[in-house]
């Protein structure tokens, strides 16, 4: 039987996650995988700087020895979205299908059928600017969201189904289908579904 991984414990995942950027060291991709440089199955252990954020794409390459470990770990020295003028991750495609879209801000639920091209909702509109808004096109639903900090830094943009995030947070994290942006410890500034 095959031996179980623990899971990497959170605030190392943290500090990993701090530490990349927040995307892929190689091409700066939001949604992205733990990488152990030194492969789980010859070490064995979960040590912060041994490990590193891939994409699905460079993962998948690692993983098939087809891009080299050296190549990883050099992009580990300098991670994509920390490198000169980057101040958010790349844009990476949301998949999204379905004939209705539903969202939930806190107590407030709004849901959008389709109505044909054009149908749209915009809970969230300040000075004239939608915040949050979801239309239909071409037979598909689109979601546009720009969220800032206090300082009226873009710390989400979703344009389209095209995600990117503001790398000079404390910390962004995914799990599944479920994106988190923290300012602090314990200080949830969006929780995503």
């Amino acid at each position: 039987m095959k031996e179980q991984r623990p899971p990497i414990p959170d605030p190392m995942a943290r500090k990993i996650r701090q530490r990349c950027g927040f995307g892929c060291v190689i091409c700066g991709c939001p949604i992205y995988e733990y990488e152990h440089m030194e492969e789980w199955a010859k070490v064995k252990r979960h040590v912060a700087d041994e490990i590193t954020l891939l994409c699905h794409k460079h993962h998948g390459m690692k993983t098939r020895k087809l891009l080299p470990s050296y190549i990883v770990i050099e992009a580990n020295k300098n991670p994509y979205n920390y490198r000169e003028g980057n101040t958010m991750t790349t844009s990476e495609q949301l998949p999204y299908e379905g004939s209705e879209a539903i969202i939930v801000l806190g107590d407030n639920t709004f849901i959008i059928n389709d109505k044909g091209d054009g149908t749209k909702i915009i809970p969230i509109m300040i000075t004239g600017k939608p915040l949050i808004e979801v239309t239909l096109l071409d037979n598909r639903f689109l979601l546009n969201i720009l969220l800032f900090d206090d300082f009226n830094n873009i710390i989400l943009k979703i344009e389209n189904n095209i995600i990117c995030h503001y790398v000079g947070v404390w910390d962004i994290e995914y799990i599944a289908n479920n994106l988190i942006i923290r300012q602090g410890f314990g200080r949830i500034f969006v929780d995503i579904k």
